[in-house]
């Protein structure tokens, strides 16, 4: 269910968007209906991805259901004279709209079942703390930042930290990512006999219970693999193509283990 993975709560009032504005890396200035983005504590450490949903009065937030309640306190330290409240977080249902953006309501038929949203979330790299990363890490050694980050907006929490990396054009190696192979695999990620990384969760598309448009876009963007999944890599990259895996763009063999032991050549897809 939606629950094990995300959970929602509102911020609500006169004051709640230009709150969370002030809060958060993304612009929400202006009309917007759903937009992605990113709470940081003060020193630039992601504290999770939020999903951001207008409502009559205010936003409701999607996020990690293993970060919501640090959302939640992070929220509320700053929210002093402020004209806003905020609701305890709760259970919700997900389901799919025409982008292949996740949202909170929807027609049934479009509700997202387990498989579907770790597929939907493979297709758009949406990472979720506790499940896909455990640490607070910088953002940029998770994601490419520029989908959530507004360089132009006034100041946010952790501004400072993710305008320097940006200004220097900083690109460090990306600790997550999302491979494919032919099989199932778990455990580790072998270049040749060293472990450079860990399989986290994924999905056998064939398989799984995932509407066909949502198979047609995961197979359109990642290729004709049975198996995705997110991983963790550890390998300092030269390069962050995907795909790109060595030295002037000479892919490295990288391989893990099926349910029975045996070896399965994987490929990096982002």
């Amino acid at each position: 269910m939606a629950e094990d993975i995300y959970r929602s709560l509102k911020v609500v009032g006169s004051d709640a968007i230009a709150y969370l504005h002030s809060q958060l890396t993304c612009d929400l200035m202006g009309a917007f209906t759903y937009k992605r983005g990113l709470l940081l504590e003060p020193d630039g450490k992601l504290i999770d991805i939020l999903h951001l949903y207008a409502i009559g009065d205010g936003v409701e937030i999607v996020a990690s259901s293993l970060s919501i309640a640090e959302v939640e306190v992070r929220l509320r330290r700053f929210l002093l004279r402020t004209k806003a409240t905020i609701q305890p977080n709760s259970a919700l249902d997900l389901f799919i709209d025409e982008n292949f953006n996740m949202v909170p309501g929807g027609s049934s038929e479009m509700l997202l079942n387990h498989e579907e949203l770790l597929s939907l979330r493979i297709l758009n790299g949406d990472i979720a703390r506790g499940h896909d990363y455990q640490e607070a890490l910088f953002p940029n050694a998770l994601i490419d930042i520029d989908r959530y980050v507004s360089f132009t907006k006034g100041c946010y929490v952790g501004q400072e930290y993710v305008e320097r990396t940006h200004s220097r054009g900083a690109a460090a190696p990306k600790a997550l990512a999302i491979f494919g192979s032919n099989e199932p695999v778990e455990g580790a990620i072998l270049r040749g006999e060293e472990e450079v990384g860990v399989a986290l969760a994924g999905v056998e598309i064939a398989n799984a219970s995932v509407s066909e448009p949502l198979r047609d876009a995961l197979i359109g963007k990642y290729g004709p693999y049975e198996y995705l999944f997110f991983g963790l890599y550890s390998r300092k990259m030269g390069s962050t193509v995907a795909a790109s895996d060595g030295v002037d763009g000479v892919k490295i063999q990288l391989n893990a283990s099926n349910q029975r032991g045996e070896q399965v050549d994987i490929s990096r897809l982002s």
